[in-house]
């Protein structure tokens, strides 16, 4: 239900059929990625948390990295494994790693693409994170900025405001959380879309340049 929009109230329209456009802005998150930390393919394994159907390690396999995906939806791990030939495990990074499916330096970089802010428990799946990244790793997440200009507009109609959603972020919050376990900040910067009809790309850049745009992403090491 949460990927096939048949609930309503909760989750992706149609995620399949959206794939072409978030194959390709996968393939934007991982060029960004790659001059941030100075990765090289072939040269870093990943774990996507969270990963859906598996597009962006789709797109990394198809760049020559190699990597795994964590994910929750039993429908969406069998997407991710039969349509796209990844490796996706079903379940979360604690219980995973309880279990010793996931290993102490494991992986040189962790990916969360809009799933931070899913999370009951951020304390302890970051302190996952810490264990299973190698020393040097990076971490790197997408999340909803409550910091944005966009909210100061639309207060709780923000599009972000969602029941599915636990805490919201923003600069300062990501980098605190993280720097408690000894991950800290190599970059954050935001994205703005929402107003993209009512501002010049200047006035835009503008406003991601202070970290005040609907989405940010944050790098850590």
């Amino acid at each position: 239900d949460y990927f096939s929009g048949d609930n309503t109230t909760k989750g992706y329209f149609n995620y399949q059929a959206e794939a072409p456009w978030r194959i390709k802005k996968a393939e934007n998150y991982l060029h960004d990625l790659e001059k941030v930390s100075g990765i090289k393919p072939g040269k870093a394994h990943f774990l996507d948390i969270g990963s859906g159907f598996g597009y962006f390690l789709k797109v990394i396999q198809d760049e020559g990295y190699t990597g795994i995906g964590v994910e929750l939806s039993p429908e969406a791990v069998e997407v991710a494994n039969k349509k796209y030939r990844t490796q996706t495990l079903e379940g979360d990074i604690v219980t995973l790693y309880k279990k010793g499916v996931l290993k102490d330096n494991q992986f040189d970089f962790l990916t969360l693409w809009d799933i931070i802010e899913h999370f009951y428990d951020v304390t302890e799946e970051i302190q996952v994170m810490s264990k299973i990244l190698k020393p040097g790793g990076f971490v790197a997440l997408r999340t909803n900025n409550i910091d944005s200009i966009a909210y100061d507009v639309f207060g709780n109609f923000f599009h972000s405001i969602k029941d599915e959603h636990t805490f919201y972020y923003n600069d300062k919050t990501l980098t605190q959380l993280f720097d408690k376990k000894s991950i800290h900040k190599v970059k954050t910067w935001t994205h703005t879309h929402l107003f993209l009809a009512f501002m010049t790309t200047k006035e835009r850049n503008s406003i991601d340049k202070v970290c005040r745009g609907e989405d940010i992403f944050y790098v850590g090491q």
